[in-house]
């Protein structure tokens, strides 16, 4: 798992996503951070930095189902993976390299940013007033984040059969939660007579269960943001404090439970479903032919709810939403 010929192949496999992951990654972190802090004041005379977690993942995900598919489905759709089988390694070995190169690559590319930030920090103009500590906390979450992320997509590779099936099905699962939730509700409320001020009411109470099973969880509605006023500072130097105003919202911290299971669970899963992988498949969009008696019903059923949601809203004739889910529903067939 750890021998030194079949991380080079791994790094061989994915050194351009490798590189386009820790270009992306200095760019959204210490390059936006240090340019934000040369930027000129705005009109009230204030100095303001900002990042959210959304924009630590959303960017990211595409590049995580890139990873997954250069280590796990390339050489599968290219028909040369029997190469890697060649080596004298066992199945288990090889698919645990692939998913602890990409975990240790997320890490160490973290890493460097973390320190980079840190130094950042303390060589900027209000670095006696900020601290690091919301920001490391920030950074940990969204590592385990990515760490789940970069696991959903690997796991998707064991029975996905091309690199086109790979990726469609890796960006399927990840927002499932909060994609089915969405295609329900909206039938939902096609299909009521309750006011639209109520069931948006109880569709957020819904959401809130929702985003509990998302695997971003720990990274919703989370924020940092300071505000420098060089005023204050020269006027009152008593009131240096007031110069920085420095704030933050997280999740609580179980919520990093979600991802964690994620990985608890997909991973050995991924083992399991990897050492039965029929080569003989590859090149088709699933693996495993049992998998299309589920595959098949399912994916035409959310094609035809978002066929529904397209054609159909709450002030339209309720032909409207079937017609597109029958549509989009046989279309998808």
């Amino acid at each position: 798992m750890f021998h030194k010929a079949l991380w080079l192949h791994h790094y061989k496999q994915s050194k351009y996503i490798l590189l386009l992951f820790a270009c992306s990654s200095f760019w959204f972190l210490p390059i936006s951070y240090f340019n934000d802090l040369q930027v000129q004041p705005n009109e009230a005379g204030y100095f303001y930095y900002s990042l959210n977690g959304d924009t630590l993942i959303i960017p990211f995900i595409p590049i995580f189902i890139l990873l997954a598919c250069s280590l796990i489905s390339w050489k599968r759709q290219n028909q040369t993976d029997y190469l890697l089988f060649a080596m004298p390694f066992t199945r288990k070995e090889l698919f645990l390299s692939k998913w602890l190169f990409g975990t240790i690559a997320i890490l160490f590319i973290m890493s460097l940013n973390g320190i980079l930030i840190y130094f950042i920090l303390k060589i900027n103009l209000f670095s006696q007033y900020q601290s690091f500590g919301p920001m490391g906390t920030l950074l940990c979450y969204v590592t385990i984040t990515w760490i789940a992320i970069f696991t959903i997509a690997i796991f998707i590779g064991t029975i996905a059969g091309n690199v086109i099936s790979h990726s469609i099905l890796s960006l399927i699962f990840i927002i499932l939660p909060s994609g089915i939730g969405m295609l329900l509700f909206h039938f939902a409320w096609i299909h009521t007579n309750v006011s639209t001020t109520e069931f948006f009411l109880k569709k957020a109470n819904y959401a809130s269960y929702i985003e509990n099973i998302e695997v971003f969880a720990p990274t919703n509605n989370t924020y940092i943001s300071y505000t420098f006023n060089p005023e204050v500072k020269e006027v009152d130097i008593n009131n240096l404090k007031e110069s920085v105003k420095e704030q933050h919202q997280f999740q609580p911290i179980w919520k990093l439970i979600t991802p964690i299971l994620y990985i608890l669970i997909l991973l050995p899963l991924g083992v399991f479903l990897y050492n039965r992988t029929p080569n003989e498949n590859n090149g088709k969009i699933l693996l495993f032919t049992k998998l299309h008696r589920l595959f098949i019903p399912c994916v035409t059923i959310c094609f035809a709810l978002l066929g529904g949601r397209i054609t159909g809203g709450k002030n339209d004739p309720l032909l409207s939403y079937y017609a597109g889910f029958i549509i989009i529903g046989l279309f998808d067939k």
